[in-house]
């Protein structure tokens, strides 16, 4: 979950999805993963899901962002990289119950909870 004040008022308090844009610095889409879990997630959680067996690259995709929405006079356009990683629960609590978060807070929410009483950052043109 995003926080109150983060610095796009329609995702403050929203639920989105782990990651960010990469740097320049970020020669492949795996260092830009490396680098947004390292800032959203425990140091342990990251070493897990980089080097676990089931990460898995779906590929990339164009997207944007409306100018509405990151309250700029022009759209923002960028590439998309998909991962997924599957972890156990017990790995999940036992990182967050030691280690402190970078970004952001976290919670388990249902499905019911997810879609109809979160606000979710569905995609970067609509919340």
């Amino acid at each position: 979950r995003k926080s109150s004040d983060y610095p796009l008022k329609a995702f403050q308090n929203a639920v989105c999805l782990f990651g960010g844009n990469a740097n320049p610095e970020d020669k492949e889409p795996l260092q830009t993963l490396t680098r947004e879990l390292t800032e959203e997630l425990p140091s342990d959680l990251v070493e897990v899901v980089i080097n676990q067996s089931n990460l898995t690259y779906f590929g990339t995709s164009m997207n944007s962002q409306t100018a509405k929405v990151i309250e700029k006079p022009y759209p923002y356009e960028f590439l998309c990289a998909c991962y997924e990683a599957q972890i156990s629960m017990n790995q999940f609590k036992a990182s967050f119950e030691k280690q402190k978060i970078n970004e952001g807070n976290y919670a388990l929410l249902t499905k019911e909870q997810l879609l109809q009483k979160e606000k979710y950052a569905w995609g970067y043109d609509s919340v």
